[in-house]
């Protein structure tokens, strides 16, 4: 099964942004043709909220949970299954733009961005940005944005060229389906119901879900940071590439919808 938690027609609440990316329409189509082959079937509103290991330590089953609208679990099956492939999006390293301290900020999907004026420059002449850092919005609209910073950069090192409306007229097109995007699949506060206290958040330092609530309720952290010194979630072999948004979001939270119940 194809598992989506957010439901099929959120699509049609920007359909003006889907007839002028007909490039995009085009790609769905060749997913759903790929999908159709395999024979799988999707199913919306669903989503995986556990994975359960066998005596020998593989996957041996799932609970599949039914979705409600803010993302709270209305019912739950189990599924028997050797393997499970689950995605949340993605999340930029903007760790080299920070370390040169390149203004960044939160975007609309909760993630951290580097801001970006309209030549694709940071907050640091000289240093331009294009792609997932400024924003998650697809292939093509980083290129877009590559295109615009390429040309402003040739510009603010002597070279005569300017970019033309025609580069800032695509890559709005582009944004305005990032945004859509956004707006369609939105990863709600929710999913934070679906945990428990053995539910693993840093699997290379094995921090679970109730080591980081004792760090927040009884050692008094109150950021991702001082959450990280005190049970080293996020010091292990990624450096929190798997886990750090995962991580500032629970920390962010408190636990409130987790203590809220499902």
């Amino acid at each position: 099964d194809l598992l989506e938690a957010n439901k099929s027609y959120r699509w049609l609440l920007s359909p003006l942004v889907l007839l002028e990316n007909v490039s995009k329409l085009k790609e769905a189509f060749y997913y759903i043709k790929t999908i159709s082959k395999a024979r799988l079937r999707a199913r919306f509103g669903q989503a995986v909220v556990a994975a359960h290991k066998g005596s020998d330590g593989s996957l041996e089953s799932v609970d599949i949970a039914t979705i409600g609208r803010k993302f709270k679990i209305k019912k739950i099956r189990n599924v028997k299954c050797d393997v499970a492939a689950i995605g949340w999006g993605f999340t930029a390293d903007t760790s080299l733009a920070g370390a040169l301290g390149c203004k960044q900020s939160v975007a609309k999907d909760g993630g951290v961005v580097v801001v970006a004026d309209q030549d694709q420059q940071s907050s640091i002449p000289g240093i331009f940005v294009a792609g997932e850092i400024t924003g998650i919005g697809g292939s093509e609209l980083s290129m877009a944005e590559g295109v615009i910073a390429g040309i402003a950069a040739a510009k603010f090192v002597g070279c005569k060229v300017e970019v033309l409306k025609a580069h800032r007229k695509r890559r709005a097109k582009k944004q305005r389906f990032a945004n859509a995007l956004i707006k369609s699949y939105p990863v709600k506060a929710g999913w934070i119901c679906w945990l428990n206290g053995q539910t693993v958040v840093c699997r290379c330092e094995e921090v679970s879900v109730d080591n980081l609530k004792f760090a927040i309720d009884e050692l008094g952290a109150t950021d991702s940071r001082t959450a990280k010194l005190l049970t080293r979630c996020g010091m292990g072999l990624c450096q929190g590439r798997v886990c750090g948004r995962s991580v500032v979001d629970l920390v962010a939270s408190g636990f409130r919808a987790l203590r809220q119940g499902r």
